[in-house]
């Protein structure tokens, strides 16, 4: 079962596509490789992230948003030389409407790490299953990207066959970047240590764990078409602000009978997207957590509820200094959000608490099944 990692702020100098490679030496047995890591970029514009895949040989870097709850990696014919294919039929995550594809497969280059540094690169043993598509498949995708990486509980998944292939450890773990202006986030496939600037230790053995939640309703149910879900839950609890719990109706964070509710991780949908009972809450509670701190309200800037004027706010390491939120978790620690993990920036003079209301009425992955495997935050 895999376990999926959720760090944040990477530090790493900007570079090319790939800053840190060291070049393989040519002819001799190469070592068993523990992980392997990859950039992970933020676009301004789509608020997407994506990574960089070398697809047919080392100099086809292919750019793909990533995403956690979809059933393969696909990608723009253009890029790829898809041969010997299987007419199948994929969503687009961002125009809700399938286009026609073809199942195809070929070689993948990657780069191990020892969690410090990178050096040797790696052909996978097996060619890495894929689709690939038209020009369709790219509407609403960043301009940077070719397609999507599938990291979802699936076997065609780029962290399992990575798993399978090398027969590393079935985890990976991401450090999101808040943006890409200055820094790179990573992306590790194989386990630890994760050693990230500016900490001199490895950063794994700070993070708190528990096992997913699993949906038991099939997606049938809810779309019409016979699939299953692919996508990682997390059982919620409670939410805290400033260790004050707010009052809400805490059945809404569960499954109903018919699979709605429950909470999602997902790298697709920008903000946190609380249902709208529990936002009002949430956002109530924390504006009278701010206003002992002197923070000076401003008018909302859509679609946040609660924005601030930036110079009313301290500032420490982490971002601004604003009340935290506690996500309590089912046998596990609570989950901290503060500073700049739950500030976003909409001006240079304004900053909002990076939540949003209403329900994703859009179901972002189109193939999906419950997860059994364990979270790490």
């Amino acid at each position: 079962m895999p376990v999926f990692s959720l760090a944040v702020s990477g530090r790493i100098a900007r570079g090319t596509a790939r800053p840190w490679l060291v070049p393989t030496a040519a002819k001799f047995k190469q070592p068993k490789p523990t992980a392997f890591p990859f950039p992970i970029r933020k676009d301004t514009k789509t608020l997407q992230y994506y990574t960089t895949l070398d697809i047919s040989t080392r100099e086809n870097n292919v750019g793909l948003v990533t995403d956690l709850g979809s059933q393969h990696t696909c990608c723009s014919h253009a890029r790829l030389h898809c041969d010997s294919c299987v007419l199948v039929s994929y969503n687009n995550d961002f125009v809700n409407e399938y286009v026609p594809q073809s199942l195809g497969e070929d070689a993948l280059f990657v780069y191990s790490t020892n969690g410090v540094s990178v050096g040797l690169t790696y052909k996978s043993p097996k060619p890495f299953p894929f689709t690939c598509s038209d020009a369709d498949l790219l509407r609403g995708l960043s301009k940077d990207t070719q397609g999507m990486t599938c990291l979802g509980n699936t076997t065609t998944s780029l962290h399992a066959q990575l798993s399978t292939q090398f027969k590393i450890p079935r985890k990976f773990a991401l450090c999101l970047p808040s943006t890409s202006e200055y820094a790179l986030g990573h992306m590790f496939i194989g386990g630890g240590p994760y050693y990230l600037l500016p900490y001199s230790k490895d950063i794994a053995r700070e993070l708190i764990t528990r096992p997913l939640d699993i949906n038991i309703a099939s997606r049938a149910y809810r779309s019409g078409f016979n699939e299953t879900w692919y996508e990682y839950f997390v059982n919620i609890t409670s939410i805290s602000i400033d260790h004050k719990p707010v009052s809400f109706d805490s059945s809404l964070l569960s499954f109903n009978e018919d699979g709605f509710g429950g909470t999602t991780i997902s790298t697709l949908t920008p903000y946190t997207t609380l249902t709208t009972p529990i936002y009002r809450a949430v956002v109530g509670d924390f504006k009278k957590a701010a206003a002992p701190r002197k923070m000076k309200m401003v008018s909302p800037v859509a679609p946040f509820g609660a924005c601030y004027k930036a110079k009313s706010i301290a500032k420490s390491q982490t971002g601004p200094v604003v009340p935290f939120l506690d996500i309590g978790l089912a046998g596990a620690k609570d989950w901290r959000f503060y500073g700049a993990n739950s500030m976003v920036s909409v001006s240079k003079h304004v900053v909002c608490l990076a939540l949003v209301y209403g329900t994703i009425s859009k179901n972002f992955n189109c193939h999906r099944r419950a997860s059994n495997g364990e979270l790490s935050s």
